[in-house]
């Protein structure tokens, strides 16, 4: 009788401890794994330009004009150096697909030290750009989970005339002339290649959770943004850069047995 009323003592005490185990070893998490999550973020972003033309003699001159982030800082408008825009993101066990729609600005020069005389001197614009990250996930489970990605990035160059004196829209300096982009002198789409590492960081909230997330990114522009009349100066115009950010994420679904566990 007293070895059986230790059995049961054993096992109720094993029993209570379940949900306590199950929280600190990190077995069940307040939010399903595979989800839906909706967030934002922003950030800053440091495009650069890198020009190549052919002269009439067949040489070439290559050349980048760097972000303004990196000089020109008496000059330093700071929405064409920002990044902003809405994440959807779906999530399996250490993977996860998306989209992202988002604005970004570019403002590039030449280099005040740089006294070659280039063609293009300066490039503005805003771009609108739709992404589609595919990461890979290492310690989910953890507190912290950093990952790699990668995603193909389609965008276009923001035109929007708001009035006769203000016109948003893509400037080059080219011979010391100010042109704009345009359907003559730009694309209207281009095709870049995003690669990068980031980190989430989970944030319980009672029996909800949300996701902290840093992202560090290269961007790389595929094709040539110059075309139609402009292409007579023989010139291909790729843009690059770098791109830092911050966001939170909201999961739609939560875990239907946490709650229990609890």
């Amino acid at each position: 009788m007293k070895k059986s009323i230790k059995i049961l003592i054993a096992i109720a005490m094993l029993a209570s401890c379940v949900p306590l185990r199950a929280q600190i070893i990190g077995i069940e998490s307040p939010i399903a794994s595979k989800n839906l999550f909706i967030g934002f973020k922003a950030g800053v972003t440091a495009m650069d330009v890198a020009y190549t033309m052919k002269n009439n003699n067949k040489t070439t001159d290559q050349f980048v004009n760097h972000s303004i982030l990196y000089q020109h800082l008496d000059s330093l408008q700071i929405l064409s150096c920002l990044t902003t825009g809405i994440t959807i993101e779906r999530t399996l066990p250490n993977f996860s697909y998306g989209l992202e729609l988002t604005v970004s600005g570019l403002n590039a020069r030449q280099n005040k030290a740089d006294s070659t005389f280039h063609f293009a001197t300066q490039d503005s614009a805003f771009f609108l750009h739709a992404r589609v990250p595919v990461r890979l996930y290492f310690l989910q489970k953890e507190k912290v989970s950093p990952y790699v990605f990668l995603a193909p990035d389609f965008s276009t160059y923001a035109y929007v005339p708001i009035n006769d004196e203000l016109t948003i829209n893509g400037q080059s300096v080219w011979n010391e002339y100010q042109i704009k982009w345009g359907n003559k002198n730009a694309r209207a789409f281009h095709l870049n290649v995003v690669a990068g590492a980031g980190m989430v960081v989970k944030i319980n909230v009672g029996d909800y959770q949300m996701w902290g997330r840093f992202e560090a990114a290269y961007n790389l522009g595929l094709l040539n943004t110059v075309k139609g009349t402009a292409t007579d100066y023989n010139v291909t115009r790729k843009m690059r850069g770098w791109e830092a950010t911050i966001g939170l994420s909201f999961p739609l679904f939560k875990n239907p047995s946490y709650s229990w566990m609890m």
